[in-house]
């Protein structure tokens, strides 16, 4: 139920209903044990997101999408070369680009490498195959990652071959956007400090709206997705510059 409302921000008793293939009651008891736990808003019909709460949880958002964030994290994975310096955003797209380059680490095609990365997640994977170095600064569990001041000015320190970045939320009429402005000032200063940067991004975000946006076609200009994303989209990505990597 949180996942669906991470996209539409609503949900009405007779679609849990249909989501969950349960009984209007038990619906009513799911939604009783949400508003208890702050993560919704009952509403007449139904439930609203509660965006005064931090909605985004690392653990929770992992399983959404799974297939989708598998592709596009081999992706972007194989487009690492030797003897690069890069950027990992955190998120749970980037961790499959994560375990996809430490694959390649592991079996020799892939060395001589260096990663800076916020997240916490992403560096305990990297450590025993690379160099791997932590952007710190405030730590954030609901992303099991770093953001801040302290981070955006070590971001600067570096050059980077590639950027390869997260996002919550995509509109062609506002650009890539975050949930959290640490995070959104973080993922524009590693765009900057890049010569080429990719954001990863299921078709589930694209048209989906986010509180702070972080760049619209300035410092971006590569997004990674999936099979799934429209025609319509892919022909408007094209009109405003973007080139799209589709995974299959």
């Amino acid at each position: 139920v949180l996942n669906e409302l991470a996209k539409t921000d609503q949900m009405s008793t007779a679609d849990a209903i249909q989501l969950l293939n349960v009984s209007e009651s038990t619906v009513r008891r799911l939604f009783a044990k949400l508003e208890a736990c702050h993560d919704v808003i009952r509403v007449y019909g139904g439930i609203r997101a509660n965006r005064s709460q931090n909605s985004y949880q690392y653990d929770r958002f992992y399983s959404h999408e799974q297939e989708a964030k598998s592709v596009i994290g081999n992706i972007a994975g194989n487009l690492v070369a030797n003897s690069d310096c890069i950027f990992i955003d955190c998120g749970t797209t980037t961790v499959h680009m994560v375990q996809r380059l430490v694959e390649r680490m592991q079996s020799g095609e892939l060395h001589n490498i260096s990663i800076v990365t916020n997240s916490l997640v992403n560096l305990e994977l990297l450590a025993p195959h690379c160099k791997a170095i932590l952007a710190g600064g405030i730590y954030t569990p609901e992303r099991k990652s770093f953001a801040g001041y302290l981070s955006e000015r070590f971001i600067t320190q570096f050059h980077f071959n590639k950027s390869f970045i997260g996002v919550d939320g995509f509109t062609f009429e506002e650009g890539f956007a975050t949930a959290d402005p640490d995070f959104a000032r973080l993922s524009g200063a590693a765009a900057t400090a890049a010569d080429e940067t990719f954001v990863l991004m299921d078709s589930s975000k694209i048209g989906r709206r986010s509180f702070v946006v972080y760049d619209k076609y300035v410092r971006i200009h590569k997004i990674i997705t999936d099979s799934h994303v429209k025609a319509e989209d892919l022909e408007r990505f094209k009109e405003n510059g973007i080139d799209v990597f589709i995974g299959k």
